[in-house]
């Protein structure tokens, strides 16, 4: 009785311990993953931010060059602005149009008429606030919403004109599309000065964020004055219960390092904690399943206990397999890499197999063939996964039957796979006597996981037949988390690598000396003008083209950041075998008719690596430069 009476309790205390080690690891993983879901919206935030400032930093430049060509070739006078053709500085930028004010409060607009300057705003006002953006306000030629960029023209000390560039902000919606969260988001972007909204893809019209009602938080979070935090160009967090569908809702806020603006990343709460609520419903049923498994072990404890005096041998055989699968369950439940804990689990079933060789197999049915992705292998036993790869179900005919019917199989001595191909590939890696059990569910297996040589349980599957389902839950968790990887990094119209992967390898080379390094920036030449006369589809079709082009030379060295825009970064590249790949990609481009402006350069070695990619950006736009000025005497001479 006595004895009976110590197994009842130090099973529950197992029971006792494994819950509570469950529980705190439940919380550790989801508040890691609620802070991953936290990270992954500001970095979001924090992306759409630099595509916003590098947008507009190109289209204040082209404005600049504008001023520049007026000054230099003196064409300043309303009569001689048309041969500066400004129409072509606007290509390719945000302007809808380049209009020029005067010192007599006259304005000369795009198609050279000549008219007074709007009542509300004077030729000198503007001149002395210098380099400038408007609040927003309506156009006077278009009606619609717009801003408007104000860039003196200085000659002898005196301002001539103003360069104006029109923004129409109707149009904005459309340039800057934001693909975070699949496009389940929206983004705003407020004027601190007077709390306009200068693009506004969460309500139907643009109108004033200091004009709206306050929200009240969501519990749990702090009552945040979100006008003020704009006001004053802050960065936070806010959460609220939304007005329309009454959904949770989640917003970041951000400076954008121009204009006193304030960019606002809106999304709800199933879209930005997606993976925390299935991974929440997952370790619930996880949770359920453990519980049901030791609920299963402190049963049978009661009944091993009450069997201890018939079969000490039997308890503690029993008493093994379920400790062992206490440990697989809580090994592959563990906040480990998935690898890793698929790496242990093996390791704990050679163990208690007493085994030469534990491994698993996945199927690729498409293919009809079995990898070997994982092997582990005790002390003197030689290691096999890379022979084993790519193997054809043809080998295992009765093996697959059985898996077929979701059932173990099991061979106990080698000679009953005489007359098929697996005797020889057993032979050869010395198996006489083995035990798999599928992975899946019947009648789909996806792999199977196997023992060589048991020397103890050879003819009990039992444990692993137990941790099957959890095995097969976390290869099927690897692969969603590769598949989330895979499209977190790639561009999904180029499938090059994207701005995240970008940004993640420019981070990784902070402080880091690199050796023979090539750079290079690629910018494609009349993308808009395909858009504008064959449709979108094509300039996607453009893009693509482009796209082959580069991963056929740098296939793991591309990235797409911008719409037409691609960066190359490679190091450990001799400089001649640089040069040639780029001759070969320029002439590859020109056979496909793609037309690109490309800047790059070549360093034996580089200790800071986004000053060299400047550099290559730099000589790209003067590409740009001599590519637009030949365009336009093309179009001159015609």
């Amino acid at each position: 009785m006595k004895q009976n009476l110590k197994c009842i309790i130090s099973a529950a205390v197992i029971v006792i311990i494994i819950a509570a080690a469950s529980l705190v690891l439940y919380y550790k993983v989801m508040k890691r993953e609620e802070n991953r879901c936290w990270n992954t919206l500001k970095d979001s935030a924090k992306s759409v931010t630099s595509e916003l400032q590098m947008k507009f930093q190109d289209n204040i430049t082209t404005l600049g060059l504008a001023a520049n060509a007026m000054i230099q070739e003196d064409k300043i006078a309303p009569e001689k602005i048309p041969s500066l053709h400004l129409d072509v500085f606007e290509e390719n930028t945000l302007f809808s149009r380049i209009d020029v004010i005067y010192p007599d409060n006259t304005l000369l607009l795009e198609n050279g008429t000549l008219e007074p300057l709007r009542g509300d705003i004077t030729f000198d006002d503007i001149a002395s606030r210098g380099e400038h953006i408007s609040t927003r306000m309506n156009d006077s030629e278009t009606g619609n919403e717009s801003v408007y960029y104000f860039l003196p023209v200085e000659k002898g000390g005196e301002t001539q004109a103003i360069l104006t560039g029109v923004i129409d902000l109707t149009i904005l919606p459309d340039v800057f599309q934001i693909s975070i969260y699949n496009g389940h988001a929206a983004l705003c972007i407020i004027d601190s000065n007077d709390g306009n909204y200068v693009m506004d893809t969460w309500h139907s019209t643009l109108g004033n964020a200091y004009a709206e009602p306050d929200r009240a938080p969501l519990s749990g979070y702090q009552d945040i004055n979100l006008k003020e935090e704009i006001r004053n160009q802050n960065t936070g967090t806010v959460a609220f219960q939304s007005e329309t569908n009454g959904q949770d809702t989640y917003m970041y806020y951000t400076p954008i390092g121009l204009f006193d603006w304030e960019v606002l990343v809106i999304s709800q709460k199933n879209i930005v904690f997606s993976n925390l609520l299935y991974l929440r419903k997952l370790m619930i049923f996880v949770g359920i399943i453990e519980f049901f498994l030791l609920f299963i072990y402190f049963a049978w404890n009661l009944y091993t206990a009450n069997q201890l005096s018939r079969s000490q041998k039997e308890t503690s055989e029993q008493l093994k397999i379920s400790n062992t699968l206490i440990q697989c369950v809580t090994e592959l439940s563990s906040d480990k890499d998935i690898n890793i804990s698929i790496q242990n689990l093996l390791t704990i079933i050679n163990q208690y197999f007493d085994s030469d060789r534990t491994y698993v197999f996945e199927l690729n049915p498409e293919k009809d063939i079995l990898t070997n992705t994982y092997e582990y292998v005790r002390g003197g036993v030689s290691v096999q996964i890379d022979n084993l790869q790519q193997v054809p179900i043809s080998v295992l005919p009765k093996w697959m039957e059985s898996f077929y019917r979701f059932e173990p199989y099991y061979i106990s001595d080698l000679e009953q796979e005489r007359g098929y191909d697996s005797y020889d590939m057993l032979k050869e890696q010395d198996v006489n006597r083995l035990i798999a059990v599928p992975l899946g569910k019947k009648g789909d297996p996806i792999g199977f996981v196997g023992v060589d040589n048991p020397r103890q349980f050879y003819d009990d599957a039992t444990l692993l037949s137990s941790i099957q389902f959890f095995l097969t839950n976390s290869l099927a968790t690897k692969k969603q988390q590769e598949q989330l990887q895979y499209m977190s990094y790639r561009d999904m119209l180029t499938f090059l690598y994207n701005r995240n992967k970008y940004i993640e390898v420019l981070d990784s080379y902070k402080g880091k000396t690199l050796e023979k390094v090539g750079a290079a920036y690629i910018d494609l030449n009349g993308l808009k003008q395909i858009n504008d006369n064959q449709g979108h589809e094509a300039g996607d079709t453009f893009i693509r083209s482009a796209a082959h082009v580069l991963s056929s030379i740098f296939p793991e060295n591309t990235y797409r950041i911008g719409g037409d825009e691609f960066v190359i970064m490679v190091h450990d590249i001799d400089a001649s075998e640089f040069h040639d790949k780029m001759t070969k990609l320029q002439q590859n481009m020109q056979q496909q008719r793609i037309s690109i402006s490309i800047g790059f350069l070549w360093k034996d070695s580089c200790e800071n690596l986004e000053e060299m990619l400047k550099e290559a950006d730099h000589r790209m736009y003067k590409a740009k430069k001599a590519y637009y000025q030949t365009a336009d005497r093309r179009t001159h001479n015609h």
